[in-house]
């Protein structure tokens, strides 16, 4: 997970450089907040199951929260190239993009995630082999990216809730 917080944030300031127009310092410092979370849950090792449990809380909701306040999407649309913009607006109006989003299937995610993990053999699996464990970081990232992206809704979304 380390590579993948460092990684964010290169991209987010890349994509800075290239807006011309002013961008909110907060957006900038959530995003980059988010990706020190990412980054500290690759550094600090979970050696006790409390430990461990925070690591998943911090990667499934503080990361999220953080990096989805910073607006990625809208910077992406406003700096990337026209024709990159337009992939990215069809991407985000594209039949998966609403399903993914679409709040039921989110708060099912994201409801059951930790809870599947803790109450499953894949737990004890995670625990013993590095790549599934590796792969419920990513889960964990992604249910909590959908999840802060549809009730946030700070970026442009297929289904945003009707309040």
């Amino acid at each position: 997970m380390l590579l993948v917080g460092v990684a964010l944030g290169v991209a987010y300031v890349v994509s800075l450089h290239r807006f011309s127009r002013a961008w909110s310092s907060s957006r900038t410092v959530s995003f980059l907040s988010g990706c020190v979370v990412i980054t500290a849950t690759g550094v600090v090792g979970g050696s006790s199951f409390t430990a461990h449990m925070i690591e998943h809380v911090a990667l499934g909701m503080v990361a999220p929260v953080l990096l989805t306040l910073g607006a990625p999407v809208t910077l992406a649309l406003q700096a990337a190239p026209r024709r990159a913009a337009s992939v990215l607006r069809r991407a985000l109006h594209s039949r998966v993009a609403s399903i993914l989003t679409h709040p039921v299937l989110v708060w099912t995610l994201f409801g059951t995630t930790l809870v599947a993990l803790v109450f499953s053999p894949l737990l004890e699996w995670s625990v013993r082999h590095d790549a599934i464990h590796a792969i419920v970081h990513v889960h964990f990232l992604t249910v909590g990216l959908l999840f802060a992206a549809t009730m946030l809704a700070v970026d442009p979304i297929p289904r945003p809730l009707p309040y």
